[in-house]
C-alpha cells in the first residue's frame, strides 16, 4: 500500500479499534499485515483481508486463540484485540473494496529462519506443537470441519497438478514422486488417524524465538480440522530446511511432541511421506507464484530451502527415518523380512542357477530414481541398474502403468491405439530405413527373434559374434553368446557360431594410439568370412553390441562397425546391433549406440530400459526385410505389444525427451569419466578408464604388464557396497568396474562415487 493508503488504514484502525502509531509493513501470504508502534512503545498485528467471504473463518480463528489462552499458562500465541464496537474484525472500505480488518497483539522474539538452533530449540519447538494440539482437541471440529484448502496437507493432491510450473526436470520429478506417493500409499490411510484443529503452517517465518526457547507461534490463518500428524509434518518440513543432516534433528521435534501429546505407531509410519508431500506442496505452489508474481520474493521465500531438503530426503531411506522416530516415541521398530528367511525360502523353492549378488546379499524393499532402500534402513546408491534407466518407480512411469492397467490390457488380435501410437514414436527414434516393429517380452526373446529373421531373410544360421557377448538366456542367444556358452558348465558347443576377438584398445592387439585400429580389427571379418565359405556355406548374420558390456565396457574404436557392416553385407549377411544395454541416450552422443559408429544396421534388437523394468522389449529393422519375413506363418507374441506395455515404452521416450536425460547422460558421464581418469593418475592399479554416457567401464590391473587385478576388483565391489554403493564387474576376467546407473544418477553421485573408490583403493596400495 502506497503512503496515502496507509494514512487511510491508520485512520481506520483509530476509528474502529481506538489504537494509533506508526505503520511498518510486514509480508504476507493472503493476509496484508502491519506492524502498528505505538508512542507508548506498546505494538500489535493489523491484518486487512480483501473480501468478506471468510468472516466466519475469523470468529473460528478467534475461538481458538481465546480456547489457548485459556488452557496454556504463559501461551505463546498472538491475542485478538476486540474493536470500539466490542467485536473482533470490522468490515472496512477502502478505495471502493471492502476489508476485513483485524487486529491482535504483538509478540515478540527473533524469527525461527533467522535464529541459532539448538537441540533444545527442537524439543520445545515439539512440545508447543503437542501441547497446543492436546488443548485444542477440545475445541468444537464443526469451527472448521468444512474448510477445504489446498494448503490443508490432507488436500495434497489439490495441489499436485501444479507440479507443470516447475521449470527443473529434476525437482519436478521428485516432487511428483512425493504426491504420487501421498495419493497410494498416505491418503487411503489419513482417514483412519485421530484428527483435531491444528495450526497447519509452523514455519519458520511464523515462528519466534526468545531464550532458547519458541515465545510465539503466529497466523492461525491456515488452520483446519485435519489428522493431527500433519501438525508435526508441516513443521518439520521447515524445520528441518536447512540443516546439513536433517535426520540429527528429527528425533528432538518428535520427543518434545511425543511428550506432551502421544503419538501413535501409525502416525509415525507415514510421516517421512508427509513430509516429503508437504515439500512438493511448497515447491509447485512456489513454482506458481514465481510464474504470476515473479518480483514478490516472499511467496517464494520457502522454495530453494524446500527444494534442498526434498533432495536429502530422497536420499534417505524411508525406513531409517521410521525408526528413528519409532526410537523417540518408544515404539519397536518394525521388521519388514529376515535376509537368512528369504534366502532359505529362496533356496528351497528357487533354482540354485540363479546368482544373487555380494558375499552378504541385501534386502531390498522400495527405490526411487538412482535410490534403493534395504530393511535395515540403509539407503544404497544405485551405479549398476540400467533396466531401470530413467530411475527406479519414476511417477511418470508408474501412473501411466496404472491408468492403462485399469482401462485395457489385451493382445495384438484387437485393434487400440496404443500399439500404432507407440511403434510411430519408436520408429521415429531410428534413422531410414529401420521403421517397422516387432514387439516381445525381453530383450532374450527379440535377440531369438531377430536369429530366426536372419534365417528366414537369407536361408543361412551362421553367425558371427564377438567373443565373450551376451545376446540372451535363450537356446537361440546362449548358443550366440561365447559369454555363456563357453563359461562354467555349459555344453553348448555351437558350430554354426564364429567368433571375434574383443576390440580391446586397451589390452588388445591394436591399441588407441592406432588410428587405425578399428579398421584393423575389422579384417578379422574376412577371415571368419572365408572360414565360412570354405565350409561351402553361407554367412547368416554379424551380431554385435554397439559398445561390449559383458566383454568389459569396451567401446568399439573408430570404423569398426563400418568396416565390418561392407564385409558382411558384400557376403549376403544381415548386421544386427543388439542396444538392449546402451540405447535410448545413455551414451549421451547418440540415442542410439550404432549411431557413434555411424553406421545403420539391419535389425535393431532393444529391451531393458525399454520399459525402464516392465517386460518389453523389440526388433526394429526395415521393410524390406520384414516383406521378405512375412511367409504367412504367424507372428504372435501373447503379451508383446499389450496396450500396457505399449504405454509404458511411450512414457519412457517421454521422460528421457522432457527431462532432458540424454543431454544429461552426456555431461554427468563427461564429468565423471574425467574424475575417474584424474584418480587413475594416482592409482596404477586403474589401468583404463572408458566408456560413452553413463555406460562406463574402469579396468583394474595389477602391474605394468597389464595383469588382470581380479581379486581387488571383487574385493573394491565389496567396500563400495559396504558405502551403500552399488557397482558390479564384468569383463573376460572379471577386473572392470561396470558403471551403468540410471539416468537421474547426477554429478554430486559421480562426485561421492570417485571419493569412496578412493578410499578404498587407498587401503590397497
Amino acid at each position: 500500500m502506497g503512503t496515502l493508503d496507509s494514512w487511510k488504514l491508520l485512520r481506520l484502525v483509530k476509528l474502529n479499534f481506538g489504537i494509533s502509531g506508526k505503520l511498518e509493513a510486514l509480508v504476507g501470504y493472503v493476509d496484508i499485515n502491519f506492524r502498528l508502534m505505538c508512542d507508548e512503545g506498546k505494538s500489535y498485528v493489523v491484518k486487512l483481508t480483501e473480501g468478506i467471504h471468510m468472516v466466519d473463518f475469523h470468529v473460528s480463528q478467534v475461538h481458538i486463540l481465546e480456547e489457548l489462552h485459556r488452557n496454556y499458562e504463559n501461551a505463546p500465541f498472538p491475542y485478538p484485540v476486540k474493536s470500539c464496537n466490542g467485536n473482533y474484525y470490522e468490515i472496512v472500505r477502502i478505495d471502493d473494496k471492502e476489508f476485513v480488518l483485524r487486529v491482535f497483539t504483538w509478540l515478540e522474539g527473533e524469527l525461527f529462519a533467522k535464529c541459532t538452533r539448538s537441540r533444545e530449540l527442537y524439543t520445545d519447538l515439539g512440545a508447543v506443537l503437542g501441547k497446543m494440539n492436546k488443548i485444542l482437541l477440545k475445541v468444537e471440529p464443526r469451527l472448521l470441519n468444512d474448510r477445504y484448502y489446498e494448503w490443508d496437507l490432507q488436500n495434497a493432491s489439490l495441489s499436485r497438478p501444479l507440479i507443470k510450473y516447475i521449470i527443473d526436470p529434476v525437482n519436478c520429478r521428485i516432487a511428483q514422486y512425493f504426491f504420487q506417493q501421498f495419493e497410494i500409499f498416505i491418503a487411503p490411510v489419513l482417514p483412519r488417524l485421530r484428527k483435531g484443529i491444528i495450526h497447519a503452517d509452523a514455519n519458520d517465518y511464523n515462528l519466534l524465538v526468545q531464550e532458547n526457547k519458541i515465545s510465539g507461534l503466529i497466523d492461525f490463518g491456515d488452520s483446519v480440522y485435519s489428522p493431527l500428524v500433519n501438525e508435526l509434518a508441516i513443521a518439520l518440513s521447515y524445520a528441518l530446511m536447512g540443516m546439513d543432516n536433517p535426520m540429527d534433528w528429527v528425533k528432538n521435534v518428535v520427543t518434545g511432541y511425543h511428550d506432551e501429546l502421544p503419538l501413535e505407531e501409525k502416525e509415525l509410519d507415514i510421516l517421512y511421506y508427509l513430509i516429503g508431500t508437504r515439500l512438493a506442496v511448497i515447491i509447485a505452489h512456489s513454482a506458481l507464484n514465481r510464474s504470476q508474481q515473479p518480483e514478490n520474493e516472499y511467496l517464494v521465500i520457502s522454495e530453494k530451502p524446500a527444494v534442498n531438503l526434498l533432495h536429502k530426503l530422497i536420499e534417505i531411506n524411508p525406513k531409517h527415518f521410521t525408526d528413528v522416530v519409532r526410537d523417540a516415541c518408544g515404539y519397536k521398530r518394525r521388521h519388514s523380512g529376515n535376509p537368512k528367511e528369504i534366502m532359505a525360502m529362496r533356496k528351497s523353492y528357487v533354482t540354485p542357477s540363479l546368482n544373487i549378488s555380494y558375499n552378504k546379499p541385501i534386502q531390498m524393499v522400495k527405490a526411487a530414481f538412482q535410490y534403493m532402500y534395504s530393511f535395515d534402513g540403509k539407503t544404497y546408491l544405485d551405479c549398476v541398474n540400467n533396466i531401470c534407466h530413467v530411475g527406479h518407480n519414476h511417477p511418470g512411469i508408474v501412473e501411466a502403468a496404472c491408468r492403462q492397467m485399469a482401462t485395457l490390457n489385451t493382445n495384438t488380435r484387437y485393434l487400440y491405439d496404443e500399439l500404432g501410437n507407440y511403434a510411430m514414436m519408436l520408429a521415429g527414434k531410428f534413422p531410414e530405413p529401420l521403421n517397422v516393429v516387432y514387439f516381445v517380452n525381453s530383450g532374450s526373446e527379440a535377440g531369438d527373434l531377430a536369429q530366426r529373421i536372419v534365417r528366414e531373410v537369407t536361408g543361412q544360421r551362421n553367425m558371427i559374434v564377438v567373443n565373450h557377448a551376451y545376446h540372451g538366456n535363450t537356446l537361440a542367444g546362449i548358443e550366440a553368446s561365447p559369454y555363456k556358452h563357453k563359461g562354467i558348465g555349459s555344453n553348448v558347443r555351437p558350430d554354426h557360431i564364429y567368433k571375434l576377438e574383443i576390440p580391446d584398445g586397451y589390452r588388445g592387439k591394436y591399441l588407441y594410439n592406432d588410428p587405425e585400429a578399428g579398421r584393423k580389427y575389422a579384417k578379422e571379418v574376412d577371415i571368419v568370412i572365408q572360414q565360412i565359405k570354405n565350409k561351402n556355406e553361407g554367412l547368416g548374420a554379424f551380431y554385435c553390441e554397439s559398445i561390449i558390456g559383458c566383454g568389459g565396457q569396451v567401446v568399439l574404436p573408430v570404423g569398426y562397425l563400418k568396416n565390418i557392416y561392407a564385409s558382411v553385407r558384400k557376403a549376403g549377411g544381415l548386421c544386427i546391433a543388439d542396444e538392449i544395454q546402451v540405447g535410448f541416450g545413455r551414451t549421451g552422443n547418440a540415442f542410439w549406440g550404432f549411431e557413434l559408429q555411424d553406421v545403420i544396421p539391419d535389425m535393431v534388437v532393444i529391451g531393458k530400459p525399454m520399459g525402464n523394468g516392465h517386460p518389453i522389449a523389440a526388433v526394429v529393422t526395415t521393410a524390406e526385410i520384414a516383406d521378405r519375413f512375412n511367409t504367412g506363418m504367424e507372428f504372435f507374441s501373447s503379451f508383446g505389444g499389450n496396450p500396457v506395455s505399449c504405454v509404458i515404452g511411450k512414457a519412457v521416450l517421454e521422460v528421457i525427451e522432457d527431462e532432458d536425460l540424454q543431454d544429461h547422460a552426456l555431461k554427468t558421464g563427461e564429468a565423471f569419466r574425467n574424475m575417474l581418469q584424474e584418480l587413475q593418475q594416482r592409482y596404477p592399479v586403474i589401468g583404463d578408464v572408458r566408456g560413452y554416457g553413463l555406460f562406463i567401464g574402469v579396468e583394474l590391473i595389477e602391474d605394468d604388464e597389464k595383469s588382470p587385478a581380479t581379486s581387488l576388483a571383487k574385493q573394491v565391489i565389496e567396500a563400495m557396497k559396504d558405502k551403500q554403493i552399488l557397482l558390479s564387474t564384468d569383463g573376460p576376467h572379471n577386473n572392470v568396474l561396470k558403471i551403468k546407473p540410471p539416468l537421474p544418477f547426477d554429478r554430486s553421485n559421480a562426485e561421492r562415487v570417485v571419493s569412496e573408490l578412493d578410499a578404498v583403493l587407498s587401503k590397497n596400495r
